[in-house]
C-alpha cells in the first residue's frame, strides 16, 4: 500500500511551506494511541515530495498503528536501524525509496531512550541531507515530547469524532511547557484498522489559538 497525494494533504503542504523554509524537520504525534499519526506523517511526506522537495519520512513509531508509516508508504519490509546509524549516514545509504521521498526506520524506542543532545545531532544531520523531514513520534506523552522540542514544528492528529480527552490537554501542556512549535491540529478518521484518513479543518486554541490548514483524502 502507498500513500496517495490528495487536495488536502497539499493544502497541508502548503501551511508547513508558509511556517518553515526547507531544511526542517517535522513532527507528527498525537494525544493517545490510534489517532492517525502515520496516515498525517504518510500523506505529508508524499505532498512534499510530490512538490520536488527532497523528503524523509522518518518512523519512529514502532508497531502500535495496524499500518504503520513505512507500510503506508510501501515499505513494510524496510529494516530499523540504529539512531548513531540514522545520523552519521551522510549519503543516505540506510533509508529506502518510497513514494517519491525517502523513508527510515529506527529501531523501537529509540527517539524514546535519546537525550537531547542525540535527538538534536540526528535533526542537524536530517536538516543537512533533506529539504524536509518529517518524522513520526506517536504518542507525545510516551516518549514523543523530546522529538517534538527538537523538531522545527509540531503537527497533531486527532481521531475525527472521538470525544476530548485528558490526554489532549496534557499534551497540549507539554508542548507549551517544552516550547514546541505546534503547527496545528489535524483531525483523522484513523480506526483500529487501516483506513484511509479524513480530516477537516480545526482550530487549536490549546495549541496556538489559531486555525491552520490540515489533511483530508
Amino acid at each position: 500500500m502507498t500513500q496517495p497525494v490528495t487536495d488536502p494533504f497539499l493544502l497541508l503542504r502548503a501551511t508547513v511551506e508558509a511556517e518553515l523554509p526547507g531544511g526542517a524537520v517535522l513532527a507528527v504525534g498525537c494525544a493517545l494511541a490510534g489517532d492517525g499519526t502515520p496516515v498525517v506523517a504518510a500523506g505529508l511526506a508524499a505532498a512534499l515530495a510530490a512538490a520536488g522537495y527532497r523528503t524523509l519520512a522518518l518512523d519512529a513509531a514502532g508497531d502500535g498503528d495496524p499500518a504503520p508509516l513505512r507500510a503506508r508508504l510501501g515499505t513494510a519490509r524496510a529494516p530499523a536501524v540504529t539512531l548513531d546509524a540514522a545520523t552519521n549516514d551522510p549519503a543516505g545509504s540506510v533509508a529506502h525509496p518510497a513514494a517519491g521521498c525517502d523513508c527510515l526506520v529506527l529501531q523501537a524506542g529509540s527517539l524514546e531512550a535519546a537525550g537531547a543532545p542525540a535527538l538534536s545531532a540526528l535533526f542537524a544531520a536530517l536538516r543537512g541531507r533533506y529539504d524536509y523531514a518529517v518524522v513520526d513520534v506517536a504518542t507525545i506523552a510516551a516518549g514523543g515530547l523530546g522529538a517534538a522540542r527538537a523538531a522545527d514544528g509540531v503537527l497533531l492528529a486527532v481521531r475525527e469524532n472521538r470525544a476530548a480527552a485528558n490526554a489532549d490537554r496534557d499534551a497540549a501542556a507539554l508542548l507549551a511547557q517544552v516550547g514546541a512549535h505546534v503547527l496545528g491540529v489535524v483531525a483523522t478518521s484513523a480506526r483500529r484498522a487501516p483506513r484511509r484518513p479524513a480530516a477537516q479543518a480545526l482550530p487549536a486554541p490549546a495549541l496556538r489559538g489559531r486555525e491552520t490548514a490540515v489533511a483530508r483524502s
